[in-house]
């Protein structure tokens, strides 16, 4: 479960811009109420932000602008680096997927994920392709729900992969590209 730090407990690198969300603070499920911190001015207007850390040590934030005529927009800070790689992990963490975001950062690519079932005999069944782990781990989560359990896994997809296409006015969720 992740948890809410302040911002005088954060230490670390700057974090930066890695995505849009399509949600309200109050539709995250993270089993806990936010506490804002106070006032952020970046530029876009004022705002309220909040930081998080998961146990694997995965480090983010939510900023919502105050003045924005849409209620349902946050936008999620992530460290540098592999930008894809850690908006995946804040959407798994968030309990989110692809269809949450309403932008990506520019050159920030999610990792597409391949889920696979094992039956009890140990034979292997590919599910189907996702454009990043957390769209895998949403329907791993859904399978298991179920009442025979099996065994599932998330792999990596190293070469080709689905993709994201936002559209261009950033109105709704990205559509799926299949793999080529």
């Amino acid at each position: 479960m992740i948890r809410q730090i302040s911002e005088s407990e954060f230490t670390g690198p700057r974090l930066t811009e890695g995505a849009c969300l399509f949600r309200t603070p109050e539709s995250l499920e993270i089993g806990q109420t936010i506490e804002w911190e106070p006032e952020v001015e970046d530029g876009l207007g004022p705002g309220k932000f909040a930081v998080f850390v998961s146990p694997g040590g995965l480090i983010f934030s939510l900023q919502l602008y105050e003045l924005s005529p849409r209620k349902d927009l946050m936008t999620l800070y992530v460290r540098p680096g592999d930008l894809g790689l850690h908006v995946d992990q804040a959407l798994i963490e968030l309990c989110l997927t692809s269809a949450d975001l309403g932008w990506l950062a520019d050159g920030a690519r999610l990792p597409p994920a391949r889920l696979i079932r094992q039956d009890d005999n140990g034979v292997q069944f590919h599910v189907g392709d996702y454009p990043c782990h957390a769209d895998a781990e949403a329907t791993r989560r859904q399978l298991m729900a179920g009442h025979h359990k099996q065994a599932y896994f998330i792999e990596p997809i190293l070469e080709g992969g689905p993709t994201l296409l936002f559209p261009a006015d950033y109105s709704g969720p990205p559509s799926i590209i299949p793999a080529p």
